[in-house]
């Protein structure tokens, strides 16, 4: 295994019967499988995968009774009718191996479907079909009813998809990539250790599953209605809100709704899953703010909510988050100042009566305080532009959004320094919860916030670009100024004229030199084909002798 042997494999490999491990996976030999392994009659484990075969798979595999690992995935011979790997089918004398576990034939060129008796008699544990042209609806597969892994991806399966309440052991399902349509089957919510799932390119709707550790649905065009609302048929992406259903999920690690059509808020009982690590809702239409009950996810890794329609502001309790690596609230209308609500109630005058009139007339004024916020929103003070455990670094980046501006980074406060800043009662504060703030290093986190969040306020332009202030000093655009070029011009136009006289010296020279071989004086060259006579027939090898001059001819 993993060495590098090559050719094909000689009737010698059939004299080794005693084997009972043979190994010559990630290799590279190439042909058929040769009929001389047919002889191993006592091998246990069967590794041919990542190499160069092609071919059919023999079914003579079916006398090695004593198989209990068969590797011949990711082949990559060529075939004559242009695949590349193993073709032709799944032999059915495959289901003839009573103690096969593992079968691994993946990214090869298979054709046709799962043969019906596959998992009759054997005790199959890990079935790793992805990446061939299979086919058919793989109804069989409810008979393997000792899977822990099953791997379907990247094949045309059709039909609804293979569940099967006698699945106690599976933990892992991939079956993205396929034709699947309609609903799930109800065995698939009932398994009862099922971590990962992955059903993204299909046609299937999707119910409420509530053990999952991994849910990628991202890309998908299901169906339906769903724990996540109701999905339009005609769309090709999800829509609906996120009901609270998906907070019974209770070993969900990973959820990805990214790139879809989701709207409505986020939920905050979706900050109570145990065991969530990743989320991933960005590019979707979902709106309101981030819970400071995000604080109570104390394994979260990754936050993404970009390119949504999320107001408010970051809530401080993400400050206690000690794994959190990554986070990305870009495009968003999430601000310093809070949510509108937030805006104009700093901006209220105080009021001490409490009678129905006056409270309708608050509510009047409430409203005109909002709108007034949108048109000429306040400026924030200098404390609240960020949460009170980040600051900005003196380094600044060029935006890579066509702004024309550079934003410095934005790090981690040193713990110290961070319950310092956290230890007010303020909205963006923590008050006594401040000594909870995670000592995380400054370069372990990475925090992509709106530049818009902060209003701008220690943005700059870039050369060539002037500053226009608009909102109330709260939004900076960058203007080119008359008769300047763009900041990258300059650079660009050295560089073209660098390589333009770099070409045209390598032209020059070569030039020379052809004509400083071909414009020799005749004395010059008639000397070298005198000194080359001189040494005579070259030795050390055959030579091609061309007569060029003859002195002294006479055709009489």
């Amino acid at each position: 295994m993993g060495n590098d042997l090559s050719g094909s494999m000689t009737p010698e490999w059939g004299l080794m019967t005693n084997l009972v491990v043979l190994d010559l996976s990630n290799n590279w030999l190439n042909g058929t499988i040769p009929a001389a392994l047919r002889s191993l009659k006592r091998l246990q484990t069967l590794g041919l995968g990542t190499n160069f075969l092609s071919g059919p798979i023999p079914s003579w595999l079916g006398e090695l009774t004593a198989l209990q690992v068969l590797n011949l995935g990711a082949s990559a011979g060529d075939n004559e009718d242009g695949s590349q790997g193993l073709t032709g089918t799944l032999p059915e004398a495959l289901s003839q191996l009573p103690q096969l576990a593992v079968l691994n034939v993946e990214t090869n060129a298979l054709t046709g479907s799962i043969p019906e008796q596959l998992c009759s008699r054997n005790k199959l544990k890990v079935l790793k079909l992805r990446s061939n042209r299979l086919g058919g609806v793989p109804q069989y597969l409810t008979q393997c009813t000792e899977l822990t892994q099953l791997d379907i991806s990247n094949n045309r399966f059709s039909g609804p998809m293979p569940a099967n309440m006698s699945w106690p052991q599976l933990a892992v399902l991939d079956a993205s990539s396929n034709d699947f349509h309609g609903p799930l089957t109800p065995a698939l919510y009932s398994l009862p250790v099922l971590g990962y799932l992955n059903l993204a390119n299909n046609r299937s709707a999707l119910y409420s599953l509530p053990v999952l550790g991994y849910l990628n649905l991202a890309n998908n065009s299901c169906t339906g209605l769903a724990v996540l609302g109701y999905l339009n048929p005609a769309s090709i992406r999800f829509s609906g809100s996120i009901e609270r259903a998906v907070t019974l999920m209770t070993f969900l690690t990973q959820l990805n709704l990214a790139n879809n059509r989701l709207t409505g808020i986020i939920d905050e009982n979706l900050w109570f899953l145990p065991q969530l690590r990743s989320l991933d809702l960005s590019r979707n239409n979902l709106t309101g703010s981030i819970s400071s009950a995000i604080g109570l996810t104390f394994g979260l890794t990754d936050v993404l909510l970009g390119t949504n329609s999320l107001t408010g502001a970051i809530p401080p309790q993400m400050g206690v988050l000690q794994n959190l690596h990554e986070v990305d609230l870009r495009n968003s209308s999430m601000s310093c100042l809070g949510t509108h609500e937030d805006a104009a109630a700093a901006a209220a005058p105080p009021s001490s009566t409490a009678d129905a009139a006056a409270n309708a007339t608050a509510n009047a004024t409430a409203v005109d305080l909002m709108a007034k916020a949108d048109r000429d929103p306040q400026q924030c003070d200098d404390s609240m532009l960020l949460p009170c455990f980040l600051f900005f670094s003196k380094v600044t980046l060029p935006r890579i959004d066509n702004s024309n501006m550079a934003c410095p980074v934005i790090l981690r406060r040193p713990r110290d320094e961070a319950v310092a800043a956290c230890e007010g009662d303020s909205a963006s504060q923590l008050g006594e919860q401040a000594g909870n703030i995670a000592e995380v290093a400054a370069a372990q986190q990475t925090w992509d916030i709106d530049p818009s969040y902060y209003q701008f306020r220690p943005c700059r332009c870039l050369e060539g670009f002037r500053a226009v202030w608009l909102s109330n000093g709260t939004r900076l655009t960058c203007e080119a100024m008359p008769g300047t070029a763009a900041a990258w011009v300059t650079p660009v136009t050295a560089l073209l004229c660098v390589i333009g006289v770099a070409l045209l010296a390598a032209v020059g020279l070569f030039v020379w030199l052809r004509m400083t071989v071909q414009l020799r004086p005749r004395w010059q060259r008639e000397k070298e084909l005198a000194e080359n006579r001189k040494k005579g027939v070259p030795s050390g090898g055959p030579a091609t002798i061309v007569v060029t001059d003859i002195e002294c001819f006479s055709g009489e």
